[in-house]
């Protein structure tokens, strides 16, 4: 089965079972074992490479990255220490 599959990525279970005999659900459980999964008809391995890893991080950092270069300039920091204000001139409120 392994080479029945392996030599034809897009062999379906269907085409597999005509083959070799057994029930498709023998068939799709050794697929599943083999580390093949269905994917737009398609048995192909289910691995996450390289470029898509980056890809899946670039697409999670995205919103959170400034726009603007000047974004972090505009970020007040302080040092938690209160400041009062006296202001005699100011009205009454």
């Amino acid at each position: 089965m392994k080479d029945a599959a392996g030599s034809n990525p897009r062999s379906y279970s269907r085409r597999l079972l005509e083959s070799l005999g057994p029930s498709k659900d023998i068939i799709n459980r050794h697929l599943k074992s083999l580390g093949k999964i269905c994917r737009s008809c398609r048995i192909v391995p289910h691995e996450l490479n390289a470029i898509r890893a980056k890809r899946r991080r670039s697409a999670h950092v995205a919103p959170w990255l400034p726009k603007d270069e000047r974004f972090i300039k505009r970020i007040v920091t302080c040092d938690e220490k209160w400041i009062y204000v006296n202001n005699p001139n100011a009205e009454n409120q």
